[in-house]
C-alpha cells in the first residue's frame, strides 16, 4: 500500500484520468473473506463475529440476514462458488460499503443507516462507538 501512495504522482503521470481523484490523506483498505484464516475449522458459525466483538469501538458490524458467502456474483457469475447470485443483494453491499468509507473517512457519520433500512433486503446492523 505504502508503495503506491508513495508513487502516486508517477501513477497520475502514467493514467493521466487519475489526477486528483485520489486524497491521500484519507486512504481505507478494505478485506474480503478470512485472508490467512484458515478455510475449515469446528468452531460453528459464531467465531465469525469474534473480531468484532472483541476489537474495541470504535467499530461497525453489518449482517445481511440470508446473504451468503459468494455474494451477487463477485468471482465471476456461474462461477461454483458464487452461491448467492443476487445483483441486487452486491449492489446494497457495495452501496453501504461506499457509503461507510467515504464517512470514515471524511469524518462523518461511518454509516448511514438509511442506506439499508431503505432497501427492499433485510439486515441487521450493529453499531458500536467510542468517544476518541
Amino acid at each position: 500500500m505504502s508503495l503506491v501512495l508513495d508513487h502516486w504522482p508517477d501513477l497520475e503521470a502514467a493514467v493521466p484520468t487519475l489526477a486528483g481523484r485520489v486524497d491521500r490523506s484519507a486512504v481505507g483498505v478494505v478485506g474480503h473473506s478470512m485472508d490467512g484464516s484458515p478455510h475449515l475449522t469446528t468452531a460453528g458459525p459464531e467465531w465469525h463475529v469474534d473480531p468484532f466483538r472483541l476489537a474495541p469501538a470504535p467499530k461497525t458490524l453489518v449482517t445481511l440476514v440470508g446473504a451468503e458467502h459468494g455474494l451477487g456474483g463477485v468471482s465471476g457469475y456461474d462461477v461454483a462458488e458464487t452461491t448467492d447470485p443476487s445483483p441486487e443483494r452486491l449492489r446494497l453491499v457495495c452501496r453501504l460499503v461506499a457509503n461507510y468509507l467515504g464517512g470514515h473517512l471524511r469524518g462523518g457519520a461511518p454509516l448511514d443507516l438509511a442506506a439499508l433500512e431503505s432497501d427492499a433486503l433485510v439486515g441487521r446492523v450493529e453499531v458500536e462507538q467510542r468517544e476518541r
